[in-house]
């Protein structure tokens, strides 16, 4: 190797190691307007408030072919939180549960029945007259940071 590439290559080494070292340093400038936008961290919805169940009088055609005769519930609820995708509803029945059995004794049974949008604040279960089943609901509301503890229905 020639000298004055060994030269060459102390020198360079040299300054990057003085480079590397220095105390002061040269930033690319930042934005000159503005404060720097804080972090943001999702948060899961706060439940809905207010939610009820209403059975419907008689009997009614059921909206699948299924069955011919089904009876309806209709839900409320009131949702005054503004990140919200969407509303899940879940349905569970006490049958085969022991007879004293409440809602509570079976909400790890309880499985998705109805999604519905941000705006809604009113949807209907539909269950067949045959099954003589008491059914019991739930609802959470759905972000995109996750959903909310499911809140049992307040019968009417």
């Amino acid at each position: 190797m020639k000298r004055s590439s060994i030269v060459s290559a102390v020198v360079a080494a040299a300054l990057l190691a003085s480079a590397c070292s220095s105390s002061s340093s040269t930033q690319a400038p930042g934005p000159t307007s503005g404060p720097t936008p804080a972090p943001t961290t999702a948060t899961v919805p706060p439940p809905p408030t207010s939610f009820t169940a209403t059975m419907a009088n008689g009997s009614m055609p059921c909206p699948s072919a299924s069955s011919d005769s089904c009876k309806r519930t209709d839900l409320t609820w009131q949702y005054g939180s503004a990140n919200v995708t969407g509303f899940r509803i879940y349905v569970a029945s006490i049958a085969g549960l022991d007879p004293n059995a409440k809602c509570a004794d079976a909400v790890q049974n309880a499985g998705l029945a109805i999604a519905v949008g941000s705006s809604a604040r009113t949807a209907s279960y539909y269950w067949p007259i045959s099954t003589g089943v008491a059914y019991c609901y739930w609802i959470t509301a759905v972000s995109d940071a996750g959903e909310s503890a499911k809140v049992a229905v307040n019968h009417q």
